[in-house]
Parts: structure tokens; sequence; C-alpha cells
């Protein structure tokens, strides 16, 4: 079986046989030429990805977290409109209305939490973007140009919390890095890019 490879222009697999290398990069015969073009006049070569910088990531994550306030609201008026109408005095074991305001608050944020791991899981790994980044005309792939799976989007979620610690170091890696990755986007390997 041959060994294969990616070109680094179209990202379509290729025995390697059949590319062209150059310094480490591999490229099909129907890219040299335009590959070739772009190492003449000094452009960034990198299967053809044009990486989201830090501000448009940081607009697209603002845009999600409005949607998701707004989702939360959307639950959390009823919930309060329900509490406000229950009759309770004081927290003893004689008024079980008291039991059911605690009851009420764990189920808001337990429904929140969820909502909030659901959202960019479910999105990402259908539609390779959060409704925030679809907006700004972003994606989120793989470096092979595959699309991110739902386990590993469930798994990008988690890391992002990471990436939010520590002053938010983990994000603002994304202006220091030459493919414009996250500490969540190291963890996960994946890649933010302008829509192909």
């Amino acid at each position: 079986m041959n060994n294969l490879e990616l070109c680094n222009e179209c990202a379509k697999s290729f025995p390697r046989e059949n590319l062209v290398e150059y310094q480490n990069q591999f490229v099909c015969v129907d890219c040299k030429e335009e590959f070739f073009q772009k190492v003449r006049e000094g452009v960034n070569t990198g299967f053809g990805y044009q990486y989201a910088g830090f501000w448009i990531r940081v607009g697209a994550k603002l845009i999600d977290s409005i949607i998701m306030g707004f989702v939360s609201m959307l639950i959390l008026v009823p919930m309060v409109f329900m509490i406000t109408q229950m009759d309770f005095v004081s927290f003893d074991d004689t008024n079980p209305n008291d039991y059911g305001v605690v009851i009420f608050i764990l189920v808001f944020y337990a429904i929140t939490i969820s909502l909030q791991v659901f959202y960019p899981t479910f999105f990402v790994g259908k539609y390779a973007a959060t409704p925030g980044k679809m907006m700004l005309g972003l994606q989120v792939i793989r470096p092979d140009g595959e699309r991110v799976s739902y386990l590993r989007a469930f798994g990008r979620f988690w890391a992002e919390m990471l990436s939010a610690m520590a002053m938010y170091i983990g994000y603002i890696m994304v202006g220091f890095d030459e493919e414009k990755k996250s500490l969540h986007d190291l963890i996960c390997d994946t890649r933010v890019i302008y829509k192909l």
C-alpha cells in the first residue's frame, strides 16, 4: 500500500510518489504551478487557508454569547415567574415550597450548563461553526481540512475552558501563532479559518 500525503494546497490525499516535494511540503500536479507562484511571491503556503485572527474570533464569540444569553433569558424569565408565585415564608421542614425554590435554581443551572456544552458541540460538529462564526464567515476544521467530529467538538468546548483560565492567555495566543491557533486549537488539533 502506498504512503499517502496531503497536498499542501488542496489538502487532498495522494500517493507520495505522485507529489512534488519542496521544503517538507508536498504538492499535487494540479496545484504545483499555483504553489510555486506563491513561493516566488513570498506568499504563505499552507492548504490555501486564510486563518482567522484574534479580533474576528472575539467578534464571533461575542455574537455567540449574545445568542446564549438570549436563550438563557428565555429559560430564566419563566422560572423566576414561577418562583415568585410560590408561597414561602422560611426555609424549614414545614414549608415544602422552600425546597422547590432550590430545585428550580439547580434545574436552571443544569439546563444552562447543558446548553453551554451542547451549543458549540452541536454546531461545530454539524456545521463546522457556531452561529457567531457562521455570521462572520469562519469555520473550524482539522489541519488536513477534514471536519471536526462531535466528540472533538465536545472536547474543544472543555479545552476552551483552559484557554479562559489565567487571564485568557489561551485566547491571546492566537495573535502570536503563525496559524492563529489558540490553546484549545492546539489541544484539539483544530484550526479556525475563513470559510472556503
